[in-house]
């Protein structure tokens, strides 16, 4: 069967070893993906993530948490260890190290897709209410 966009989404409650598999497992096409999202804003942009590795972590956050000094690194905590970003590429831009990322992005409270209906004014349903919205809005592009 063909893989679909909704296939290659990463659900973050997942063990660690799981979602480094589906990354590698999708990368470089169709490429694995998940929301990054700022607070107070109404459209979650688009991640794609194509390289990362297994980190030890402590498990305080809840997964879908966001580490990172805003320099060097980004990891995502899982729900058993964290998942440290290499390269990836943020909707409408090109695909890049993390360094870079962080070079022209700063992440300050952002939460990946697990945290989207605390942060929006209106929870979703479903993840088709979310993409229908975000299509209406142009923030989540089909292809990047």
């Amino acid at each position: 069967p063909k893989i679909s966009k909704d296939d290659c989404k990463i659900h973050w409650n997942n063990p660690v070893n799981k979602i480094f598999n589906f990354i590698r497992g999708l990368s470089p096409h169709p490429g694995a993906w998940t929301y990054l999202i700022k607070p107070l804003e109404n459209s979650p942009k688009l991640l794609k993530i194509y390289k990362a590795s297994i980190e030890e972590c402590s498990l305080k956050e809840s997964p879908g948490k966001i580490l990172t000094d805003n320099n060097s690194f980004i990891r995502i905590i899982t729900a058993n260890g964290c998942i440290s970003l290499l390269e990836l590429q943020i909707e409408n831009r090109k695909r890049m190290s993390v360094s870079e990322f962080l070079n022209g992005h700063k992440i300050t409270d952002e939460e990946i897709d697990s945290a989207l209906a605390s942060v929006m004014a209106k929870p979703f349903q479903t993840p088709l209410e979310l993409t229908q919205l975000c299509s209406k809005k142009g923030g989540i592009h089909e292809t990047l």
